[in-house]
């Protein structure tokens, strides 16, 4: 009997008295196969929606289900993703991805005809996990009918309950069978596929039947752990296959059906959690995943290769234990698991925030009022709207029409631009394909040494009209399609075959939304038209080149960032991007760099908005010959397009800049001596001592006073380098002012014997002098300064060491001089002794 069945009579109950319930159930448990069932029986007023992370569980678990009915998938339970969906209107349960709720609610906003949501595999914390939880628990102020329920195995139910409260949590105890768990042994370097198929060796050899599920981050990786497996002698024939998100669903049935031998299936996360693969009794954990986080590279949310959480962990060992005994070899250290985070953060936390934004403000709701479990980041939450804006999307904290247009689009902004400019352009077929090769990993292979490759073969693809790597990847990606997507012919052009052909089905997926839309989807017009959309869609990534034999590029406001070597456009001076990567190295300085680029022309500027055109004058600093000339300077956006010498030179503008520099250290001036220094401190500390002076403290903003006055005139850091700087330090005081320093702090007082007693002045701190005992003779009280300040003097012997630190000059006179002096005597009996 599964675990779950224990629950069944709470939840039953549960469903009564409440709308909201939070379940915790171990990993194959049944919880994904049973509860929907059990709410089917309850009765509900409406269908069941069952979101799922995944499309692989979305299918799987609706055919699992269906089975279990003794019916065939797509009467009483169907399912629903982006590509695919097998459902009909008397459809009771519906398994769905994550992402197919929020666009429900747009074309029905109540849920009319829907009686429960069920949130599977919660502890994910997907961004429509969460923006489903929050929808439903407003929604169900309206309708109190609606029941919510949030499932998980490793999801910490205390903080969800208190979050959802009121609601019920129901906990399913055990795992039905027991785990033995290895860790790797500190100091391995095989490369991880290598690793993984040692692993796979030692499980095989032990005798121990039961099939193996290996997991890896990626389908590169994938496709490496296969062929490193194939090349082990394992001991016995095993089948091989391979389980990612982009196979074919074919493909994916294949990996999870029967088999005659033993069969290694490599796979994803994919496999991490819902559903159980029958067979598996072993599991080989590379503790690596692909997470979504926001790529600054292409403005859009990446996939980047990071170790897993200990939870992630947890989930990946219980697909061992569903039928039988069963084994984890983990390869990484015992160490490394524990101190890997608990949870992975939630997805709001680490992606862009713009679709959200979008898709909340379609609906009339507030990102600052909407009830998340776990709130956006106000930063990130600025940047999104910072680009709405720039998509023209919003204005004044309002949707444009623009932006409600955007909003019906099911894909990020940038990419939803795209296709809403292309649309009035007439070159709406190339921008869904260009939209769609960005909306997926790069299809060429190599990584970055391979761009380079595959653009520098691929330089003449665009023929007379403007260059761009778009080009390029288009031409390839057409080829692909051409050959059946057939990986020999795909690796002969670089390119990945299962990545074209993911490619091509998100065309498909885009193509289907403009024909909703009443679309035309035409693609009459010239390429360039299709670069015009880029700039509206990648408004940011507009560059222009500073030097056409250089890589370095100017951005909008000031930014800089280099062309990047693997890009086929050289000679075009201004260009927009749809990558910009940020790099870093240790001990280097991080570098901007822009990628898939493509030609643009300032004429396509003006057409587009020639109101963003400014021309200004401006002076500009020239670093390496450290001088300001004057520019006359041409914008679009914020952008610099061109730079011509103005007509006229602001010498209080150029004042201003040389005070900047001098004020940063990016100038010494040689006329700064320790006179410039004292003469600051003596006036710093009698702003402290005699306040009501109201004399200035010498901060940033009173030296830019005295910089620019400093400069005033000059051209060049050589007209200001060896101009002595105190006159114009004191001419910010009045002359009266000066002369009340020259009274109060003053830099020295006259000894008896004709000396000076120099004076020193610290803000914090009281005036300091120093002086030989010889040198004081005759001084019998100790010196005031600001009327009635002892200056505290450091009493030296012969030797320059100090004897005595006093600021009462008469008392060492009359206590401790008398006890010094016979000592001193001896031992300096060429001084005067008195």
């Amino acid at each position: 009997m599964l675990p779950i069945v224990e629950i069944r009579p709470q939840l039953r109950q549960a469903l009564l008295e409440g709308n909201r319930q939070v379940i915790g159930a171990p990993t194959g448990s049944g919880k994904s196969t049973q509860v929907p069932k059990y709410l089917l029986d309850a009765k509900l007023n409406g269908k069941i929606l069952v979101l799922e992370p995944r499309r692989l569980a979305a299918r799987m678990l609706a055919r699992r289900v269906s089975s279990e009915l003794n019916e065939p998938v797509g009467l009483t339970v169907g399912y629903q993703t982006r590509f695919e969906s097998e459902h009909t209107k008397e459809t009771q349960i519906l398994y769905m991805t994550e992402g197919i709720l929020p666009r429900m609610l747009q074309s029905n906003p109540r849920l009319n005809g829907v009686g429960a949501v069920v949130l599977d595999e919660f502890h994910e914390r997907s961004l429509d996990a969460d923006l489903a939880l929050g929808a439903i628990m407003q929604l169900q102020a309206d309708r109190p009918d609606l029941q919510l329920l949030v499932m998980s195995a490793t999801l910490e139910t205390a903080a969800l309950a208190e979050f959802l409260n009121p609601c019920q949590v129901l906990q399913a105890e055990g795992r039905l069978h027991p785990i033995e768990i290895e860790h790797a042994q500190p100091g391995g370097a095989r490369e991880i596929w290598d690793q993984a198929a040692l692993a796979v060796k030692r499980l095989v050899a032990t005798g121990d039947s039961g099939d193996v599920l290996v997991f890896m981050p990626g389908a590169y990786e994938i496709r490496r752990t296969i062929e490193a497996v194939r090349k082990t002698k394992l001991g016995e024939r095993v089948s091989l296959f391979p389980l990612y998100g982009d196979l074919g669903a074919s493909q994916q049935d294949e990996a999870l059906g029967g088999c005659e031998l033993r069969k290694v299936i490599v796979a994803t996360n994919i496999a991490e959690t819902s559903l159980t693969i029958p067979g598996v009794r072993h599991v080989v954990d590379a503790g690596l995943a692909r997470v979504n986080r926001y790529d600054p590279a292409r403005g859009l949310n990446s996939l980047n290769l990071e170790p897993i959480s200990r939870a992630s962990a947890i989930q990946r060992t219980g697909r061992a234990g569903r039928e039988g005994p069963g084994r984890c070899l983990r390869l990484y250290t015992r160490r490394e698991f524990d101190n890997r985070p608990a949870m992975a953060d939630p997805e709001i936390h680490r992606v862009d925030l713009s679709e959200l934004l979008l898709y909340l403000a379609s609906r009339s709701l507030d990102a600052a009022e909407f009830p998340w479990l776990s709130p956006p980041q106000a930063h990130a939450l600025a940047e999104a709207s910072r680009l709405l804006v720039q998509l023209e999307a919003v204005e004044d904290e309002e949707l444009t029409v623009t932006g409600r247009a955007l909003a019906k689009l099911p894909m990020h902004p940038r990419l939803a631009r795209l296709l809403y400019e292309a649309r009035d352009r007439e070159c709406l077929q190339t921008a869904i394909e260009v939209a769609a090769l960005l909306s997926e990993r790069s299809i060429v292979t190599g990584g970055a040494q391979g761009m380079k490759t595959f653009f520098r073969n691929s330089q003449n693809a665009y023929g007379k009209g403007p260059e761009s790597d778009l080009v390029c990847l288009l031409k390839a990606l057409h080829l692909a399609r051409e050959r059946g997507f057939d990986r020999h012919a795909c690796d002969q052009q670089s390119v990945h075959a299962n990545t074209c052909r993911q490619v091509w089905r998100s065309a498909a997926q885009f193509a289907k939304v403009c024909e909703r839309l009443k679309w035309r989807i035409t693609d009459f017009a010239p390429f360039d038209e299709l670069i015009k959309c880029l700039v509206t869609a990648f408004p940011d990534r507009l560059a222009a080149r500073q030097d056409l034999s250089g890589s370095i590029c100017r951005l909008a406001e000031e930014g800089r960032a280099d062309l990047s070597k693997a890009a086929s456009v050289r000679k075009a001076p201004l260009i927009v991007a749809a990558e910009y990567r940020v790099t870093s190295k240790p001990g280097a300085p991080t570098r901007a760099e822009l990628g898939v680029v493509s030609e643009v022309r300032e004429e396509w500027l003006r057409e587009l908005d020639p109101g963003a055109f400014s021309v200004v004058d401006r002076m500009e600093w020239v670093r390496t010959q450290q001088l300001i000339e004057a520019r006359r300077v041409t914008r679009w956006r914020g952008l610099v397009l061109s730079t011509a010498p103005g007509r006229r030179f602001n010498y209080e503008q150029a004042a201003a800049m040389l005070a900047e520099r001098i004020i940063s250290e990016e100038l010494q001036l040689r006329g700064w001596n320790k006179d410039c220094k004292a003469w600051q401190e003596r006036v710093r500390w009698l702003t402290e001592v005699r306040p009501e002076q109201g004399l200035p403290a010498y901060d940033d903003d009173d030296m830019r006073i005295v910089y620019a006055e400093f400069a005033d005139g000059a051209r060049r850091y050589t007209d200001i380098r060896d101009k002595p700087v105190l006159p114009y330090l004191k001419n910010v005081l009045s002359w009266d002012d000066q002369q009340f320093v020259e009274k109060m702090a003053p830099a020295e007082l006259p000894l008896p014997g004709g000396r000076k007693l120099r004076i020193s002045y610290r803000p914090g701190r009281g005036p300091t002098g120093r002086a030989k005992i010889q040198e004081l003779y005759g001084l019998e009280e100790t010196p005031q300064v600001a009327g009635g300040t002892p200056v505290q003097i450091e009493i030296l012997g012969p030797n320059m060491r100090p004897v005595q630190v006093t600021e009462d000059l008469a008392g060492f006179w009359r206590d401790l001089y008398p006890e010094i002096k016979p000592a001193l005597a001896r031992r300096y009996p060429k001084h005067e002794w008195r």
